[in-house]
């Protein structure tokens, strides 16, 4: 059996925004990777900082069988005026379903709109794909 693969990376990235009178540093994204493949797909993120100098020790590493994916969809954000790219995936088991948001860097976009495309590919869903 041949297994198709897919990969989406995200870095950190940090923003500084006003709180009250003095800047405050807030972390947007942490460095990350989403492996798709037509088995399901696994997610691995650092856990996020308190600020940039300090170390993290943390991953968070999330596996989601193929079969629960209902939906993908690419959307752009913008948060405290700087813009960030989400891949939100609609995932259920029965009639629970919960969005995972996956921020990523968008520096591959037409990669990632092809990624946004297998995850959608054969879905049950009124909502296939949504690319921007």
């Amino acid at each position: 059996m041949e297994i198709d693969f897919n990969r989406l990376r995200c870095s950190e990235k940090w923003i500084s925004r006003k709180r009250r009178w003095k800047s405050i540093l807030a972390c947007l994204s942490t460095n990350g990777i989403l492996v798709s493949t037509n088995f399901g797909f696994i997610r691995a993120a650092e856990e996020p900082r308190v600020r940039p100098d300090i170390y993290s020790f943390g991953v968070n590493v999330s596996c989601i069988p193929v079969d629960a994916l209902k939906s993908a969809k690419i959307l752009e954000k913008r948060i405290y005026g700087s813009h960030l790219y989400v891949l939100l995936l609609e995932i259920a088991r029965g009639k629970v379903s919960v969005d995972f948001a996956i921020p990523f860097d968008g520096s591959n976009l037409k990669e990632d709109e092809g990624l946004v495309r297998f995850l959608s590919w054969g879905r049950r869903s009124e909502k296939e794909v949504c690319i921007l």
